[in-house]
């Protein structure tokens, strides 16, 4: 049985490396661990998830919550769900969540794509649906980065959503949190999540 593990770790692993184009890419093993994930400075890192076994599970496929830390400060939460239909024709929908702990939260909302502005951190936002192919390149790999005071998320290039940066300390002419951390937390051991340069 542990040789069986072996190779299909291997496999992701493969999947992984070809499938995103990247070198390195580090699975999320432990639940609600910190691990690495520094975008600042221009950084661009990603968050793939491998979708194995398209069209032998559930369409509607709950892939779990990314915790993104200033440091030890958790700053955002994005709820991860996807719908995968025929021929790996899929619906990506993601929410956004500003913790209580970076201290900006509130009860606006906006749909992560039009006209999110920059002052504004909604406790819950639940972005537009986007679509992909779960099946060219394989699985979905979720791109982000920071541009001016927002987190930028996109697949292939294509925009998903962003999401303001929240003021350090709350106050509206201080430094934006920066993203340096980041933690996966899943309800299933099917879905595997990586993070790759």
């Amino acid at each position: 049985m542990p040789f069986v593990k072996f190779v299909s770790l291997a496999l992701v692993l493969a999947l992984c490396g070809s499938a995103v184009g990247q070198s390195k890419c580090l699975q999320l093993k432990k639940q609600d661990s910190m691990y690495g994930y520094n975008l600042a400075r221009g950084n661009r890192k990603s968050v793939y998830f491998p979708l194995l076994r398209v069209g032998t599970q559930s369409a509607d496929r709950n892939l779990g919550t990314i915790k993104l830390y200033n440091r030890h400060t958790p700053i955002i939460e994005l709820q991860v769900t996807v719908t995968i239909g025929d021929n790996g024709d899929s619906t990506l929908i993601l929410g956004a969540m500003h913790t209580t702990e970076a201290g900006c939260g509130d009860l606006t909302t906006n749909d992560c794509v039009n006209d999110v502005p920059e002052s504004r951190y909604p406790m819950w936002a639940n972005c537009q649906d986007f679509n992909f192919n779960a099946l060219t390149p394989r699985g979905l790999n979720l791109e982000m980065r920071l541009e001016g005071k927002f987190l930028v998320v996109s697949v292939e290039g294509d925009l998903v959503g962003k999401v303001a940066l929240p003021p350090i300390g709350c106050m509206p002419h201080a430094l934006r949190h920066t993203i340096t951390r980041i933690a996966y937390i899943s309800g299933t051991t099917l879905v595997q999540a990586f993070i790759c340069n």
